[in-house]
């Protein structure tokens, strides 16, 4: 339940219903004589079986190696900022406006920027001001105006939010290709901290014991940051960088990525080395 007050001054209340438990719906799989589930973005199986409530003696798994070349792909991870909690300050957001404003000027395309939540985008919005087209999601943001503004400029910033309508669920592309140069992660996207999730967390915890950080937590931000970075390649043909901007990422947290995101990922502190690497990948394919 939420109370707040509207614009005539009048207090209003809302209230949300929210199945805590996915397998209520999707355990109806273990009644059907086969089923294929896929994704590609599937990175921890283990965490579906148990939240969807599937018999894992019944399933057997496969995972394929993306179709997509490596070399086509640069992601790097900026340890110099973060968006921890504990860390948020006006110095943090003027650090992060300030590198992202010179890595989105070294991209030279379009570029898609997602946030952890409404209140830090605005944040970095308040600050970074660029001499681009710039397109910033609101709540009543439509699909289709981000497609058409990505369509009629070559080169343009686009800020969302990770696990909104514009992180996933829509293909940014024209033609079979992507129109993205870049992808652009501020922060790591786990869940905001509510009592609707810490409703989820107790749950877990009653359902899967010491597993349940992992999965009202961990695995959320995994997803949320995959579908994010999702939106970059789209065909073989595709080239772009996704930069991670969190220190986080290349500590603990880069353990649980998948195998070729620790292998290709590139760690740095200083944003001249980050904007030599974004330099060199873009003019290997100039030449």
């Amino acid at each position: 339940m939420n109370v707040g007050v509207d614009r005539d001054g009048r207090k209003s209340v809302r209230i949300g219903i929210r199945c805590l438990d996915p397998a209520l719906a999707a355990s109806i799989i273990n009644k059907l004589r086969s089923a294929i589930l896929m994704s590609g973005t599937l990175w921890h199986m283990n965490y579906y079986m148990d939240v969807l409530g599937i018999e894992r003696k019944r399933c057997e798994t496969m995972e394929l190696p993306s179709p997509y070349p490596p070399e086509n792909r640069l992601i790097i991870v900026d340890k110099a900022v973060t968006t921890k909690f504990e860390k948020r300050n006006q110095i943090q957001w003027k650090r992060i406006a300030e590198h992202l404003k010179q890595i989105i000027r070294k991209v030279e395309g379009r570029v898609a920027v997602y946030f952890p939540s409404y209140e830090v985008m605005q944040e970095i919005a308040n600050i970074a001001k660029f001499d681009l087209p710039f397109l910033m999601e609101q709540r009543g943001t439509g699909i289709l105006d981000v497609l058409q503004f990505l369509k009629d400029h070559e080169h343009c910033v686009v800020f969302g939010v990770a696990r909104g309508k514009i992180s996933e669920g829509i293909d940014m592309s024209a033609g079979g290709r992507s129109m993205l140069s870049a992808v652009v992660v501020v922060g790591l996207p786990y869940p905001k901290k509510t009592e609707l999730q810490a409703a989820v967390y107790e749950f877990f915890r009653e359902k899967f014991g010491n597993k349940a950080i992992e999965y009202a937590n961990d695995i959320p931000c995994l997803n949320a940051l995959a579908q994010s970075a999702g939106r970059l390649l789209r065909s073989p043909e595709d080239k772009g960088a996704i930069l991670i901007m969190d220190g986080r990422a290349a500590g603990r947290f880069k353990h649980k990525l998948p195998r070729e995101w620790k292998h290709e990922m590139k760690t740095h502190w200083g944003i001249e080395k980050i904007l030599s690497r974004i330099e060199n990948f873009y003019n290997a394919f100039k030449s």
